[in-house]
């Protein structure tokens, strides 16, 4: 299916760099629409997170029970006593899976630390019923809308800083983005991530046949060299999640979100991050968002300096701030302006804030999507 998709000839071919032809934008939703189409066409991804649904204790009280359940029907056509048995089994574990999962953890402390922390991560992963109220909003229609607002006017936020225009033209110094670099970045893709609005998910793109990665690095140069992006690549889902399960769930500030971006700009992200990560580097003393650090250490860092004070009979003092919606409040005016300064390549710079200016965002709230809003202030 994707060997047949027609090429833009008109868009491949054009060298222009300030290029103003709407058809060429309209040429490139297409043929990103044609792409899609083919992938979502292809078969169904095997998502295992799909229809799936862990049950704590299964494999302990509910598995051997289920196969002699399943084997009397196959052997007898009916369950007789099995399923019954089958199915109070079921029903402890549905109403003690919170007990059960930290008998677990109890079981692994003296033991296996990495058991330890893996049953707590699948403890946090079971799914809290959404909040029927947030605020003074009811229903996931009320709520969704709540939500669009109060994300639109964060991000929004009309006191930053004049935003940084560059000229169209640096875009002449972007290198072609190769198939190599399409097919390094599939690889890297996390298979089990979520599908973004368009539905395709990491699965579609890293079982496909490998000409979608000629089609990809088509569409890439294509919409760098036109400094614009079809609308259905920038759409993006935002999903609050609860921060703190023992909290108020119907209070606004006990949520966060979370992106949910297409594949195709995952790809394209992975692809321009490889191109300036050397211009990134932070200090050793910065832990988030960086391969190989994490919390523990920051946390094993702290406890050792405060062991070798209090050794030396030093009084230790710290400070711990924590700033309210930091990570959305950050001025993407002043974030590209340091990129800059740490050397970033402008076209970089320049189509990030394309990006920035042109995504639409929507909010989902149970079986609820409210309507998009864009950013402005980029």
């Amino acid at each position: 299916m994707l060997k047949g998709i027609d090429l833009p000839a008109d868009v491949v071919h054009c060298n222009s760099t300030v290029c103003n032809d709407v058809t060429h934008k309209d040429a490139l939703s297409a043929f990103n629409k044609r792409v899609v189409k083919a992938l979502l066409g292809s078969g169904e991804a095997r998502n295992s997170s799909s229809g799936s649904h862990v049950v704590p204790g299964w494999n302990e009280l509910v598995r051997d029970r289920h196969r002699e359940a399943r084997s009397c029907y196959l052997e007898c056509g009916r369950f007789w006593h099995s399923r019954l048995d089958f199915k109070r089994a079921l029903k402890y574990c549905k109403k003690r899976n919170e007990q059960i999962v930290d008998d677990r953890i109890a079981a692994n402390v003296k033991g296996d630390s990495k058991k330890v922390w893996s049953e707590i991560n699948r403890k946090k992963a079971f799914k809290t019923p959404l909040s029927d109220v947030i605020d003074s909003a009811t229903g996931s229609v009320e709520i969704s809308n709540l939500w669009r607002d109060h994300y639109r006017n964060l991000f929004n936020d009309s006191t930053h800083p004049a935003p940084v225009i560059l000229p169209r033209n640096v875009i002449v110094d972007a290198p072609t983005v190769t198939v190599r670099e399409v097919e390094n970045a599939v690889k890297a893709l996390n298979t089990s991530g979520s599908a973004g609005s368009d539905s395709v998910t990491p699965e579609h793109v890293s079982c496909a046949h490998p000409v979608v990665y000629v089609m990809l690095s088509l569409l890439y140069n294509m919409c760098i060299r036109h400094s614009a992006f079809p609308d259905d690549i920038l759409e993006v889902i935002l999903v609050p999640l609860l921060k703190d399960k023992n909290g108020d769930p119907s209070s606004k500030s006990n949520y966060r979100p979370i992106a949910l971006s297409t594949v195709f700009s995952k790809i394209l992200e992975s692809i321009l991050f490889s191109r300036c990560s050397d211009n990134l580097r932070t200090s050793d003393n910065q832990f988030a968002y960086k391969p190989n650090h994490g919390t523990d250490l920051a946390i094993s860092l702290l406890k050792n300096a405060t062991l070798e004070y209090t050794r030396r009979n030093t009084q230790v003092y710290a400070c711990f701030l924590d700033m309210s919606k930091a990570f959305d409040r950050v001025s993407h005016a002043i974030l590209f302006r340091k990129l800059l300064e740490r050397g970033v390549p402008k076209y970089i710079v320049h189509l990030l804030r394309v990006w920035y200016r042109s995504q639409r965002m929507s909010v989902k709230w149970g079986s609820s999507t409210s309507s998009s809003f864009t950013v402005t202030c980029v």
